[in-house]
C-alpha cells in the first residue's frame, strides 16, 4: 500500500506550489488540527472505518467543512489543485493511485508549455530565493563571528564559558 506516499506527494507538490508547508503543526495533535483546518474533519459517512482507527474517539475535534484549494491559492492552474486534492484525502483509500497520478494531466508535460513554463519559474524562483538565504546567512555569520584568536576556559564552579582573548593576556 503506497497511500502514504501518494499523501506526501501531494504534501510536497502543494509546497512546491505554495513555498511553504501546507500542514505545519509542532505536534501530533497541531498537526491533525492543521489538516482537519484545511481538509475538514474525518466524517464516517466518507471514511468509513474511521472509527476503528487506534485513538479515533479519545479526541473529539469540532466539525470543520474542508476548504477550496482554488479559492486558497487563485494563481494555481486547476489541474495542479486537481492533483493535489486527489493525493490529500483523508481516507487512504480514496487517494489517487501512483499509477493513476503519473498519468495526471499536470504532469503531463507533453500535453502544454504551461505547466514547464510554470515549473521553470518556480525553479528560479526558488533558486533566487535560496541564494538570498545564503547571502543572508553569512552576513548573519560576519556580523556575528567571535575573535578567532581565544581560548575558551570552563568555570568549574558554575560551568559559565570565558573566552579569553590575546588581548586579555
Amino acid at each position: 500500500d503506497y497511500s502514504i506516499d501518494i499523501w506526501s506527494a501531494g504534501c510536497i507538490i502543494a509546497e512546491v506550489l505554495h513555498r511553504k508547508p501546507l500542514f505545519s503543526g509542532e505536534t501530533d495533535i497541531d498537526q491533525l488540527c492543521k489538516i482537519f483546518q484545511i481538509l475538514g474533519t474525518i466524517d464516517v459517512d466518507t471514511y468509513g472505518h474511521a472509527d476503528t482507527l487506534p485513538d479515533f474517539n479519545k479526541i473529539v475535534f469540532n466539525k470543520v467543512e474542508p476548504k477550496s484549494f482554488t479559492l486558497m491559492w487563485p494563481n494555481v492552474n486547476l489541474p495542479a489543485i486537481q492533483l493535489i486534492e486527489a493525493c490529500l484525502q483523508l481516507n487512504p483509500k480514496s487517494r489517487i493511485s501512483a499509477a493513476d497520478a503519473v498519468k495526471h494531466e499536470w504532469l503531463n508535460l507533453d500535453q502544454t508549455c504551461d505547466n514547464e513554463h510554470h515549473l521553470n519559474q518556480l525553479i528560479s524562483t526558488a533558486t533566487t530565493q535560496l541564494a538570498q538565504t545564503k547571502q543572508k546567512k553569512m552576513q548573519l555569520e560576519e556580523d556575528f563571528s567571535f575573535d578567532t584568536d581565544h581560548e575558551e576556559h570552563v568555570d568549574d564552579n558554575n560551568n559559565d564559558v570565558i573566552f579569553i582573548t590575546e588581548t586579555d593576556i
